[in-house]
């Protein structure tokens, strides 16, 4: 009896054990069917997320477009699909990515590369029936043009005069031309006629009247220069003058040694400072020359962040400073605040969604050098004071658009 109640409680037992052993390989299984469940909800809500990617996309793109220079810039695919049913050309995309990475250093480069993606644009345009519809067409490939520039960086003079030019120059085409042909083959004409005049022989004047203001053994400050001043430097000193550049930190060091590296290079002397040192260097210089990326007709010159300062201390210490601009930087627009040119956003990220109680990042750039702190402008025009900007703004129209 005994031996027969011990077998059954070891198979009882064993029973139990097996019991065990089969629950917890449920317990291992059920985990994995969450799991399989949890990947297969993924799945679908992937599937939902790249459905409502591109309007999402379009949304941000919308919500970002007074940035300067973003993080994170729209994708080409989302401006393909946001423009599909538009005219342009493809690499007015690449222009704004490249100038939004800061790949262009140049903006005399992103001019003239935006004039040769108009001059696609006008070659591979359709031919309508009538000219007016042509005008309409051409009219929309500014504007698609513009919108894509400016979903990349921020609003731009020079950019805006650019476009201005050329629908004021198609709607005077449809009254004068006889065909969409001829009208066409004008446009093109007139694209490189804006490239040579403008960009290219206007270089060589510029640099006649700038060549009297500079006389051996003088000491220049430059701050922030652009390709206008160095093609000056450069040209001054192939003819024998010899001169010392004060050169003053704008905040992009590496930059700044760069160009005080291939100054150096030509045989010029450079003095390197910081911008807290300005004070100090200013009283060793003679002339100031500067550059701009805008001037309004009011006087004042758009230019990189810290020049008011340096006029400042200009009028202080009595130098003259003169400005090396062209033409085709002229506006016709007014304008007195800095902060009106810089990006301003909250810490969020999330531009143009301002509440009273949030807090604003402004992205300082560009400043405005008052007209009273500018002794002369220096263009391939001649020889003008600030205040004739609005007059030369005339004269160019009337023979533009005669």
């Amino acid at each position: 009896m005994n031996d027969k109640t011990t077998q059954k409680k070891k198979s009882k037992g064993g029973n139990q054990q097996g019991k065990k052993q089969k629950n917890k390989q449920k317990g291992q299984n059920q985990p994995s069917n969450n799991n399989n469940k949890s990947s297969k909800k993924n799945k679908k809500n992937k599937k939902q997320n790249n459905q409502r990617r591109p309007p999402e996309i379009t949304d941000i793109i919308k919500s970002i477009t007074d940035d300067l220079k973003r993080k994170d810039p729209p994708s080409s695919w989302a401006i393909l699909e946001k423009y599909n049913q538009s005219e342009f050309d493809y690499s007015v995309i690449n222009l704004g990515q490249q100038m939004n990475a800061g790949y262009i250093h140049s903006m005399t480069d992103a001019y003239v590369r935006l004039l040769q993606s108009l001059d696609i644009c006008f070659r591979l345009a359709k031919n309508p029936n009538s000219q007016m519809e042509f005008l309409k067409v051409i009219q929309s490939i500014i504007k698609t043009t513009k919108n894509i520039l400016y979903e990349f960086i921020q609003e731009n003079e020079v950019f805006n005069n650019i476009f201005v030019y050329f629908q004021t120059l198609a709607t005077k085409l449809t009254r004068t031309t006889n065909s969409i042909f001829e009208m066409k083959k004008k446009l093109r004409g007139h694209v490189r006629e804006y490239i040579t005049e403008k960009f290219i022989n206007s270089d060589t004047l510029l640099l006649k009247y700038a060549e009297r203001f500079v006389r051996d053994g003088e000491s220049l400050m430059i701050f922030s220069p652009n390709t206008i001043i160095l093609h000056f430097l450069f040209h001054m000193r192939s003819t024998g003058i010899n001169f010392t550049v004060y050169l003053i930190e704008d905040g992009n060091s590496e930059r700044n040694q760069r160009v005080a590296e291939i100054l150096n290079d030509k045989g010029i002397k450079v003095v390197y400072g910081l911008f807290s040192s300005a004070s100090y260097h200013i009283k060793s210089v003679d002339k100031i020359l500067l550059g701009g990326d805008c001037i309004y007709s009011n006087g004042y010159l758009q230019t990189s962040c810290g020049a008011s300062s340096i006029g400042l201390l200009a009028s202080q210490q009595r130098i003259p400073l003169y400005v090396l601009v062209k033409t085709y930087k002229f506006s016709d627009k007014i304008e007195m605040n800095h902060f009106n040119l810089n990006s301003c956003k909250n810490f969020k990220g999330i531009p143009g969604k301002q509440d009273e109680d949030s807090h604003y990042q402004v992205d300082l750039k560009f400043d405005l050098l008052p007209c009273r702190l500018i002794s002369l402008l220096i263009t391939e025009m001649g020889l003008m004071p600030p205040t004739g900007v609005p007059v030369i703004l005339k004269e160019l129209r009337k023979d533009e658009f005669l």
